[in-house]
């Protein structure tokens, strides 16, 4: 092979390989804009009250706007930033305090080693167990947070963290190379508010129609001087013809404790799915045992493409003794059950 004795041309081959490189690289990097538009008609009615009728932003998906990128570093490492706000569809209102309120991380994730995570994001329950382990996940009037991390469930802590945590450093286990194992191991830091500081962790294996695992998550109390305790197992299978869901939560709180249980299914019935989920709230300790509850959910979806459905959705909130748990936005006085009906479409883009 001859070289090139030709200084300029040495030169121009030089920057030819380097535009190469860099165009190269590019390809290997990408940015996407992606969100949820949901809107649903939605009326609520408190025992012994009017209804309440609204439109009603995220009734199966929180509607939101978001940005992600990952640029490939090679040897199977890449770089990886998520950056996702709220939409309140019916008004146009992002959120008041913070605007990219669902997630806003950066990441450095190796295929070989897992994932390290920093910034907001899902505490491990939240994305692990709430919203797998139940047909209709934390949205909508069938939400099942109400009973899981809504106000009442927090036991008096004041924890910030049920769903999402700011100043959090988490790390991802490579599920695909173990065989159907995951795990995340998550802390994040109070900076000066307590309910905000977290440590929270999960195990578990999913294989063809099985998910099982089984974690637990402590905040900090608005004081700093105790924590909620939550320790929860949770599953599902999915027979083909129903998916069936369980999860298993007991959280404690100096003298309080509250164990709830979700029972769920799915039924496939051509383009749609018919759901339905049993909840069950008991609470004991420092003047709660009376105060339980129990909520009952059907609905349907109707798949119209791969990204657009329709739904509709009924739930129901018994309460007992001086118990407030609420859905839809609308919180019950002490005692009285509450239900909730809405009809919607959603759109992921």
């Amino acid at each position: 092979m001859k070289t090139l004795a030709n200084p300029i041309a040495r030169s121009a081959l030089s920057a030819s390989l380097a535009l190469f490189a860099i165009g190269a690289q590019a390809q290997a990097s990408s940015v996407t804009v992606f969100g949820v538009a949901d809107a649903s008609v939605r009326q609520t009615r408190v025992q012994g009250d009017s209804a309440v009728n609204s439109l009603a932003s995220g009734g199966v998906a929180g509607s939101r706007l978001g940005v992600r990128g990952v640029e490939d570093l090679g040897g199977g490492l890449s770089a990886q930033f998520w950056l996702e706000s709220d939409i309140a569809l019916d008004t146009g209102a992002a959120n008041a305090t913070s605007f990219w309120s669902r997630r806003a991380t950066l990441a450095l994730a190796s295929r070989d080693w897992g994932e390290l995570r920093v910034g907001r994001d899902y505490v491990p329950l939240f994305v692990r167990q709430y919203v797998p382990f139940s047909p209709f996940g934390p949205n909508g009037v069938a939400s099942n947070g109400s009973l899981f991390f809504g106000t009442p469930s927090l036991l008096g802590s004041g924890s910030g963290a049920g769903v999402r945590a700011d100043n959090m450093v988490k790390y991802i286990l490579p599920a695909q190379r173990l065989g159907g194992f995951y795990g995340d191991l998550m802390v994040s830091a109070g900076e000066g508010r307590n309910v905000n500081k977290h440590r929270g962790a999960l195990v578990g294996y999913a294989s063809g129609p099985v998910n099982v695992n089984v974690g637990f998550g402590d905040t900090d109390d608005t004081a700093g001087t105790d924590r909620i305790r939550l320790r929860s197992v949770g599953g599902a299978y999915d027979f083909g013809v129903v998916r069936l869901t369980a999860l298993l939560q007991d959280g404690r709180y100096k003298q309080r404790r509250q164990r709830t249980l979700d029972v769920g299914a799915a039924v496939p019935v051509g383009a749609g799915t018919v759901k339905a989920s049993i909840i069950r709230a008991d609470q004991s300790g420092g003047g709660t045992d009376a105060n339980d509850a129990t909520q009952l959910s059907v609905g349907y979806t109707h798949a119209l493409s791969k990204r657009s459905l329709l739904y509709g959705t009924f739930s129901r909130i018994d309460n007992r003794g001086t118990q407030v748990f609420g859905l839809g936005g609308v919180t019950p006085a002490a005692g009285r059950d509450i239900r909730g009906v809405e009809v919607g479409i959603s759109h992921l883009f």
